[in-house]
């Protein structure tokens, strides 16, 4: 028994001395006092057993820790090369978002964990300095009301008469054929300091919020919805009025709404562009 317990201790001495007590083991003789302790336990079977034990706790509990703690510290990361799409794949799906008016929405729901993943994906937008300027307010059917609404009374304090009443007769005509086919309308909105300790060019912040637009659209387009981006009217969506209603400080700014919904017509619409080349110099 003697030689097996040896035997033990001399195979598990090398995990011993690497574990964090190995500063304070090595300060003497491990192998005597190893051969005292058994001898002094050879009449007393249970006590050599919690012996054993306890010495192989004290040694390797500190080391299971360090192992458990380097598992869960850093969450595996489930966006890692693998799982990128392909450049083909990435190139086509750009090519395939679409502007798609409201007219030709269908009107049925768009579920909100899906709306979700849009705002997830704005989210991800380059930010100069990460100030992260971009916010949205979601619109459902009644808050699109209320806004059309302030729409109104903000353009008929504003404009004359005449020009009131024709775009009067726009939004309303909208208001009656397409808007309520939008099951969602997104306010994007520009908060002017998003970090207290950095101000940003303004023009910075209002490219970082159009690229937080453009994620969102192709994640839309990649759950096959329709998907707009509306200037609204000027004289309302720079409001005081406007501002208030979608909880923005003077200095930020309301970039348009981001019109969401399905539609069985996104095939319909078809686009081109002009060859790239015209459009690029090459330098050494």
């Amino acid at each position: 028994m003697k030689g097996t317990l040896w035997e033990h201790w001399q195979s598990n001495r090398g995990l011993v001395l690497c574990a964090p007590m190995a500063g304070t083991l090595s300060n003497f003789d491990l192998q005597s006092w190893l051969e005292q302790l058994y001898k002094d336990s050879l009449g007393d079977p249970v006590r050599l057993i919690s012996i054993v034990l306890v010495v192989y706790l004290v040694t390797a509990t500190p080391m299971l820790f360090w192992v458990l703690y380097e598992f869960v510290r850093k969450p595996k990361d489930s966006s890692g090369p693998a799982r990128i799409p392909s450049p083909a794949d990435t190139q086509e799906l750009i090519r395939k978002r679409r502007s798609v008016f409201p007219k030709d929405y269908t009107g049925e729901p768009v579920d909100r964990a899906v709306i979700g993943s849009l705002l997830e994906a704005a989210n991800w937008a380059p930010t100069h300095g990460k100030t992260e300027p971009w916010r949205f307010v979601v619109l459902g059917r009644t808050s699109q009301e209320t806004m059309i609404d302030l729409t109104l009374d903000v353009l008929r304090k504003t404009l004359p008469v005449d020009q009131f009443e024709m775009k009067e007769k726009k939004i309303n005509g909208k208001r009656q054929s397409a808007y309520p086919k939008v099951p969602y309308m997104i306010a994007i909105c520009m908060k002017r300091q998003a970090n207290p300790d950095k101000v940003m060019p303004e023009w910075e912040e209002m490219s970082a919020c159009a690229c937080a637009v453009q994620n969102m659209a192709l994640m839309a387009t990649a759950h096959g919805l329709a998907g707009y981006w509306t200037s609204w009217t000027a004289e309302a969506r720079e409001s005081p009025e406007m501002k208030q209603f979608l909880l923005l400080q003077p200095d930020d700014r309301c970039l348009g709404f981001f019109m969401l919904g399905k539609s069985d017509r996104i095939a319909d619409y078809r686009t081109k562009r002009g060859p790239v080349a015209g459009k690029t110099q090459w330098r050494n």
